[in-house]
C-alpha cells in the first residue's frame, strides 16, 4: 500500500478543467468491516436508517453518519500547513451498526507535504489503530489549500481504491481558501466503469461528461456526535 502522492505532471494552470488538480489522498488501509448484531443505535444517531439507492440498477448503500464538528476540527490540524500552503490527509474511521456507517474516529497519519503533494507515513500505525478498537476505513479527507472543493485525476484512482474496498467511502475536500468543503463519491456506472479502464498515472485528462464523480446522497451530519481526532505525527 502506497501513500505517496504524485508530483505533478500537468500545466497548472490547465489542470483544474480536467479534474486534475494536485491533491491525491492516501490509499485506504485494507482492514475487513466487522458486522455487530446491536440493535438502535440508527435511531439514536437521528439519522435515516434505510438505505439509498441512487439509481434503480445500482446497489443499495448504507446512510454514512458524519459527526458535525468534523471539518471544523480538521480545519484546526491543518491550518499551519495551510497557512504555508501545504497540503493536509486524514483518514475517516469508524463502527458500522445496521444500516448506519458512524464515523467516529479522524486519523492524521504521519506525513510531509508541499502546495502540490502529501504523502502519509508510517501506514502500519493507521493499521494498528483501527484494527485494535475494531474500527474500519469509511473515506478519506483532505485540504485544497488554494483550489476550489473537487476531485482530481488522481483522487479519482484513489476514490477508485476506497470505493472497491467499501462500496459507501467518501472523499470530503476542504478548501479553507474558497470556504467551502465538498463532499464526494464515484457514480457507479460511469467513474467507477470508467477508471477501472484507465490505467494512466499521474495527472491526465479524464472524460467531464457524463461525470465520474458527484456529491453524495448517502450521507448525513450527527448533531449529536464529536468526532475522536488521532494525531498519529504525535505518536
Amino acid at each position: 500500500m502506497s501513500l505517496n502522492r504524485s508530483a505533478r505532471t500537468t500545466n497548472p494552470d490547465e489542470d483544474e478543467q480536467f479534474y486534475t488538480d494536485v491533491n491525491s489522498p492516501p490509499t485506504p488501509p485494507i482492514i475487513e468491516p466487522r458486522t455487530t448484531s446491536s440493535e438502535g443505535n440508527a435511531a439514536a444517531l437521528g439519522v435515516q436508517t434505510h438505505k439509498t439507492c441512487q439509481h434503480q440498477s445500482e446497489h443499495c448503500l448504507k446512510t454514512i453518519a458524519i459527526p458535525h464538528d468534523l471539518v471544523a476540527i480538521f480545519s484546526q490540524v491543518a491550518a499551519s500547513n495551510t497557512e504555508h500552503n501545504i497540503e493536509t490527509c486524514g483518514i475517516l474511521s469508524g463502527t458500522t451498526n445496521n444500516d448506519v456507517l458512524k464515523i467516529t474516529h479522524l486519523l492524521i497519519p504521519t506525513q510531509s507535504g508541499s502546495a502540490n503533494s502529501c504523502s502519509a507515513e508510517r501506514e502500519e500505525d493507521m493499521v494498528s489503530y483501527q484494527t485494535c478498537r475494531d474500527l474500519i476505513t469509511l473515506g478519506w479527507i483532505h485540504t485544497h489549500p488554494s483550489q476550489t472543493a473537487f476531485l482530481s485525476s488522481v483522487d479519482l484512482h484513489t476514490q477508485l481504491a476506497y470505493q472497491l474496498l467499501m462500496p459507501e467511502a467518501i472523499a470530503i475536500v476542504y478548501s479553507p481558501t474558497y470556504e467551502e468543503t465538498g463532499f464526494y463519491h464515484l457514480t457507479t456506472h460511469d467513474g467507477l466503469n470508467y477508471l477501472k479502464k484507465c490505467h494512466q498515472t499521474g495527472f491526465h485528462p479524464h472524460q467531464m461528461e457524463p461525470p465520474l464523480f458527484e456529491t453524495t446522497k448517502h450521507t448525513k451530519i450527527d448533531r449529536d456526535t464529536n468526532i475522536t481526532l488521532v494525531d498519529l505525527r504525535c505518536q
